[in-house]
């Protein structure tokens, strides 16, 4: 069963709809003699005093009578207390949650020109709790939060033109938008502009580049960017291979309980890249990564227990393992599956269910599996006897240089079984498959086309 390494880059969202922000008439910013005077102040309905007054409650953590200061500001037009007042319906703090009430204080401060109030905005339009989202909406107010420089504003308005959502995809101002907010500093954002050079979206595939940004956000502790850069040391893309850093980039991820990140520590101790293999190890990351429901690592650690390495064998386990990552549509676990029901280890032996699993890997393009299929088409076990249909999944698994296939197809060809009978062709699959050293190729194209 092969063991199958995959990156995958994260296009994630991050989203504010809480948390204080202070005016410059804050509590922060004034003079202590304010403080002394505060409650008389906000006594004669000074907004800003108001305002600075909530901010103490709310830092004291007296969020009620948080919420009464920010409302008797945010009644008088305080855009700051109307934004911080949505925020605390919102999220419930002080105040039974109301996202009803939260979108109404949030729109009269966006409407105001407050950018994190026009960032909630879009936020809200996209992710409608009692309706279907208005991307066009989202946006429009995305769009003019981003135009004030709100990196977050900026970083979703890029993700919206990468998805289509509201508008035609556009992989360039998706790029553009990233970048804005990327060099900001938001690290989602540093990732999500390496996704685009590391893929070539909006922009010439740039491995350099792709690893730069990926390093400033794993260096904030953005764990998909620790994973990716991670990926990018193993196979040496952007610069030369260093498994020792591809392990403690990895590991930072997984000490984050990155399930990806996790598979890949296991992945490399397996291998021993970068350390001395330790099988053992490999089991523990795996299982991590496993136990969070990730198909790859589910499929590796009943491998694991399939082969007995670093654990006792154990079939019932491994078949076990392999029904979990099957069931989310793995094509190895689903081929190992199978494996398992052919042979009756971990179960009965049903190579009728076998055969169902094996189709649904070799559906999904998995080699071993077709060439299985193949076979049990060619010799009609548990199934009528059909040379067709074995020759179309041998030639299936043929086309991917699945030795085995090219071998076995070579000999239909040759006796025309299933196929015209093609002697050229048999002999042309015959030496591929002995090219890769497949002793009954070697054999067949020694006896019948040497001459």
């Amino acid at each position: 069963m092969k063991k199958i390494l995959k990156t995958v880059f994260l296009l994630a969202s991050v989203f504010i709809l809480s948390g204080y922000v202070k005016s410059e008439n804050s509590a922060e910013s004034r003079e202590k003699p304010a403080f002394a005077a505060g409650q008389n102040e906000a006594s004669q309905s000074d907004a800003s005093v108001q305002f600075a007054l909530a901010f103490v409650h709310y830092v004291k953590r007296d969020y009620a009578q948080a919420v009464q200061w920010f409302e008797k500001a945010a009644n008088q037009g305080h855009a700051d207390a109307q934004f911080n007042l949505g925020a605390m319906y919102y999220s419930g703090q002080g105040v039974k949650r109301d996202s009803v009430l939260a979108r109404q204080w949030f729109e009269k401060a966006a409407n105001q020109g407050h950018a994190q109030a026009q960032f909630n905005m879009g936020w809200l339009n996209r992710h409608e709790e009692s309706a279907e989202p208005d991307y066009v909406q989202a946006m429009q107010w995305y769009e003019k939060a981003a135009n004030q420089g709100a990196a977050n504003a900026q970083y979703d308005l890029g993700w919206m033109y990468y998805h289509g959502k509201g508008v035609k995809p556009d992989y360039v101002l998706a790029r553009q938008w990233y970048e804005k907010a990327a060099n900001q500093g938001l690290a989602v954002a540093q990732h999500d502009l390496a996704t685009l050079y590391y893929t070539g979206q909006g922009v010439k595939t740039d491995y350099v580049f792709a690893r730069e940004w990926l390093e400033k956000a794993a260096k904030q502790g953005y764990a998909p960017a620790q994973y990716n850069l991670g990926w990018m040391y193993t196979h040496g893309e952007g610069g030369e291979q260093d498994y020792v850093q591809a392990m403690q980039w990895s590991e930072k991820a997984a000490d984050q309980g990155f399930a990806l990140a996790q598979f890949h520590m296991g992945w490399l101790y397996y291998h021993g890249k970068g350390v001395k293999p330790d099988y053992a190890l490999a089991k523990q990351w795996y299982e991590k990564a496993a136990n969070q429901g990730l198909a790859v690592a589910q499929h590796d650690l009943g491998w694991m227990y399939y082969s007995g390495r670093g654990v006792k064998r154990d079939y019932v386990l491994a078949r076990q393992w392999f029904e979990k990552g099957a069931a989310q549509g793995n094509a190895d676990a689903q081929y190992a599956l199978g494996v398992t029901y052919y042979h009756g280890e971990g179960v009965d032996a049903d190579s009728l269910v076998a055969r169902q699993w094996f189709e649904k890997a070799a559906n999904q393009g998995l080699a071993s599996a077709q060439y299985s299929l193949g076979v049990m088409y060619y010799t009609g076990q548990d199934v009528k006897k059909d040379y067709v249909q074995a020759a179309k999944w041998y030639e299936k698994a043929a086309n991917q240089g699945f030795a085995a296939s090219q071998s076995n197809l070579a000999w239909m060809y040759y006796h025309g079984e299933g196929v015209i009978s093609d002697r050229e062709k048999a002999c042309g699959l015959w030496r591929l498959s002995a090219q890769q050293f497949f002793g009954n190729a070697i054999a067949n194209y020694s006896q019948f086309c040497s001459d």
